[in-house]
């Protein structure tokens, strides 16, 4: 599969993917599929998935026309609806995050004060 596109899901702020990487996981054990045998059938390598499982390669970092046609991919090798549907949402869950993390919504405790507080 050839991918290619020019908006990411992100909308340009990056982040680990672990949460959409588990999900991936989960629909590629609901397969029946080792990360080889999912990596033929969607046309990438298998290096690619591992990446995506582990969140090192975020799904949201891929253009959403390509996502959309990796969703295509899945359904048309087993991948239930449903966890077709979580996967979307891990993608939302990991761009919260991401996000969250970025705009540093607690400020850092200097470390004098967690010891005087453990």
């Amino acid at each position: 599969m050839a991918w290619q596109g020019h908006t990411a899901l992100t909308g340009g702020t990056s982040s680990e993917g672990r949460v959409s990487g588990y999900v991936l996981k989960m629909i590629r054990e609901s397969t029946g599929r080792t990360q080889q045998q999912l990596a033929e059938g969607i046309g990438v390598g298998v290096a690619t998935i591992q990446g995506w499982e582990s969140g090192r390669r975020p799904l949201m970092a891929m253009p959403t026309g390509n996502f959309m046609a990796l969703r295509i991919r899945l359904r048309g090798l087993g991948a239930g609806p449903g966890l077709l549907d979580t996967l979307t949402e891990g993608l939302a869950a990991d761009l919260f995050i991401g996000q969250a993390l970025a705009t540093h919504i607690m400020p850092p405790i200097p470390l004098a004060i967690c010891s005087a507080r453990g």
